[in-house]
């Protein structure tokens, strides 16, 4: 029999993400013990590569928090959220994986949950928009703020970058805030 292999969890992760494209995001707040409130952002990626076998969906949820104590309650908050509710929204989901990030991150509360889904969808915009952004919202119960479709916001900082690279172009002692900017964007 062969050695058990180690997975490392972490390496899994960062391979994780660099197979995978961010759509969109969005910043939620959760309610803890009826009066704490505390903010996240939600970022929605799917895989790269079209070729993939697995079609999926990628939420995750990043809140910060000020202690552990912090951190076990928003895991028992996440954990109770009703993932297989999203069938009811969203019939073509075939399941929903949702893990916390163990790993303790001072200040940082990790969770990556997986949407599974089968079957042709409507086109990418129209779904998150429509579909996949209100199931989130509907089953978490979180209080969200808009979703930002990430191919619009770099439509939108195209002509900004190209302000910036010419702009960096020029001989100038010191650096413009489009100079700074372009090189951020690069």
């Amino acid at each position: 029999m062969a050695a058990d292999r180690i997975i490392d969890l972490d390496r899994e992760l960062a391979d994780l993400f660099t197979k995978e494209e961010m759509l969109a995001f969005f910043d939620f707040r959760l309610v803890l013990n009826g009066d704490e409130a505390l903010s996240g952002l939600c970022k929605i990626s799917e895989p790269k590569r079209p070729g993939d076998k697995s079609t999926y969906f990628s939420l995750f949820f990043v809140t910060d928090i000020p202690d552990q104590k912090m951190w076990t309650e928003i895991d028992a908050l996440m954990s109770k959220i009703p993932w297989d509710r999203f069938q009811r929204y969203l019939p073509h989901v075939e399941s929903v994986m949702s893990l916390p990030i163990h790993k303790p991150i001072h200040g940082v509360y990790l969770r990556e949950t997986y949407v599974y889904v089968n079957g042709p969808l409507p086109p990418l915009g129209v779904y998150l928009t429509n579909q996949l952004y209100p199931a989130i919202i509907r089953v978490t119960g979180f209080q969200a703020g808009e979703l930002v479709i990430w191919s619009e916001i770099a439509d939108m900082m195209a002509p900004l970058k190209a302000a910036a690279d010419a702009a960096a172009s020029k001989d100038k002692p010191v650096p413009t805030f489009l100079e700074r900017l372009g090189r951020l964007l690069k």
